[in-house]
């Protein structure tokens, strides 16, 4: 099967509608790099408020049609989008709550005030306060970034390695990490996208600075931070 390769950012867009009417509740660029020797794997998710920034809103815009075209009248709603030199193009949509770790939410909740989760609950038990939500989240506190972790093959974890992850905790902008525990089998590097996401860092940080520097050094330490067995 010959598929085309669309180059460019991978956005996702949160949303939640109710009556038809759809919000845009988190909106994430996700980076993208070689992971042991496959192209195009998800390294990190960066929190972006796009409300200033006429390229990204015209990528909200285009959720929102894609909702409207698949009829979505009420729930919560995760669209994958590309944007290419010809504009936005729909590469996933999934009429569903994004899969974050609670710590990811929590930290959502913390640098924006509300969630997809508060939003949808607002949707079916207060009206209200749905309606004065922004179209999109218009601020931002702090920078915040998910730093992904991949398993270099399938099989089992036998360990983490405990010097990598004490580094990793000394990071100014790190929160937390949602690592597989020994004994879990994971997947590896397989493919584009998230398909073999194994676990997650939160980092937050309101230095925008801080907090590049310290996904750059993430990314690098996670690389062999888990440890598998051959399966």
């Amino acid at each position: 099967m010959l598929q085309e390769y669309l180059e460019g950012f991978e956005y996702v867009v949160n949303c939640v509608t109710r009556e038809g009417k759809s919000k845009c509740t988190d909106f994430w660029r996700f980076h993208s790099d070689i992971v042991y020797g496959k192209c195009d794997i998800w390294t990190a998710a960066e929190l972006v408020c796009p409300s200033n920034d006429e390229a990204l809103l015209e990528i909200v815009n285009y959720a929102h049609s894609v909702l409207h075209c698949l009829e979505v009248v009420n729930g919560a709603s995760h669209l994958e989008i590309k944007m290419v030199s010809r504009g936005p193009l729909l590469v996933d949509a999934n009429l569903r709550l994004a899969g974050w770790p609670l710590s990811t939410w929590q930290n959502i909740q913390k640098v924006t005030g509300y969630t997809q989760i508060t939003a949808l609950i607002d949707s079916w038990y207060n009206a209200g306060s749905f309606s004065v939500l922004p179209a999109v989240v218009e601020s931002i506190s702090s920078q915040l970034l998910i730093v992904f972790v991949h398993a270099p093959r399938v099989g089992v974890v036998v360990a983490t390695d405990t010097n990598l992850l004490s580094q990793i905790k000394l990071l100014e902008a790190f929160v937390f990490a949602s690592l597989p525990e020994i004994g879990v089998r994971v997947s590896g590097v397989s493919g584009p996208g998230n398909l073999s996401v194994s676990g997650t860092l939160v980092l937050v940080h309101p230095d925008v600075s801080v907090i590049q520097a310290n996904v750059l050094a993430a990314i690098e330490l996670v690389k062999n931070l888990l440890h598998v067995s051959v399966s």
